[in-house]
């Protein structure tokens, strides 16, 4: 179904996810917003009801995001597939900017932080990687490698803002996702930049 799914992977940040869907409340609303608890114990599916947002769990605690994207991605109903994080709040009008500039062969983004994709080329290169060894980093890249090699390259779009709210820090720098990005083989050196 063409239309826009927002799709949400989140582990403990219920009041950063409410803060982010209290602003998107104000702009071009998707046609629907995913979002998927990562093995969480805090409110979230509460804040979900609170506005409206699908609400979907994996058992899989503190993760890379990458199984509860696939979760979210086998769940959603539209052509359209906008990934962020839960502590992204959208400054600018992101969902009607990017709508603008459908239909493009491209990744539509906004820094590291938005990212539109067509669900299509997300199941062609089989979703995101869920056997990176760290819980953090390297996932997106991964992805974005694959999706470019299809020749869906990332662009980004000017004049969109996004304000990232500050949160503690999960972890330090990820060597061994890095490492287990930067070892796969594609038929181009396409992860050498990444």
């Amino acid at each position: 179904m063409t239309g826009v799914t927002l799709l949400l992977p989140t582990y403990e940040r219920a009041p950063l996810l409410a803060n982010s869907l209290r602003r998107l409340a104000t702009l071009t609303v998707p046609d629907e917003v995913i979002v998927v608890d990562d093995g969480g114990t805090d409110d979230t599916e509460s804040v979900c009801k609170e506005f409206g947002a699908r609400y979907a769990r994996t058992d899989r605690p503190s993760g890379v995001p990458s199984r509860a994207r696939n979760v979210g991605l086998a769940l959603a109903s539209h052509d359209l597939i906008l990934t962020t994080d839960p502590e992204v709040i959208f400054e600018t009008d992101i969902v009607a900017q990017y709508l603008r500039l459908v239909p493009t062969d491209v990744i539509l983004c906004t820094g590291f932080y938005v990212h539109l994709y067509h669900r299509d080329w997300l199941l062609e290169v089989g979703g995101w990687d869920e056997s990176f060894p760290e819980p953090w980093g390297w996932e997106d890249c991964d992805l974005h490698a694959r999706l470019d090699y299809l020749g869906h390259p990332e662009n980004e779009v000017p004049d969109t803002r996004v304000t990232h709210q500050w949160h503690e820090p999960r972890s330090g720098p990820s060597p061994l996702n890095e490492a287990h990005c930067r070892s796969k083989v594609f038929p181009r050196d396409l992860v050498a930049n990444a």
